[in-house]
């Protein structure tokens, strides 16, 4: 398992720790007669999924700047893997490799320049 899918692992994980101790293990120190212990467990469940989606949407956001930021006024500029989903429906020019924010190498980066026309 590569560190990135254990991270993404850790990630889907942590917030069912709180209902697996809650439903699984209610001898850790919680018993269903108990319920502000309940309350403050699923509390801290859900900050942590609050934190965890304010950190994931960061990291998403810086990403999709990286790229967006090569772009000229009304053009769209895309990474390698959103051009190989799109390869057989849109007409790219290809830029030089750049250098971007956040990666060591340079990125393979497109621009849009059209749509393929199917009706014919």
């Amino acid at each position: 398992m590569s560190p990135r899918s254990a991270v993404w692992a850790f990630h889907l994980a942590l917030p069912l720790l709180g209902p697996w101790l809650l439903l699984a293990q209610p001898g850790v120190d919680l018993t269903w007669k108990h319920p502000p212990s309940h309350f403050g467990l699923i509390n801290a469940v859900a900050l942590i999924n609050v934190g965890l989606a304010i950190v994931i949407g960061r990291a998403a956001r810086a990403r999709h700047d990286r790229l967006q930021g090569l772009a000229e006024p009304g053009q769209v500029v895309m990474g390698h893997a959103s051009y190989e989903l799109i390869a057989e429906l849109a007409e790219v020019r290809a830029l030089e490799p750049v250098l971007v924010k956040g990666k060591l190498d340079p990125v393979r980066a497109y621009v849009l320049t059209g749509l393929r026309d199917f009706a014919r």
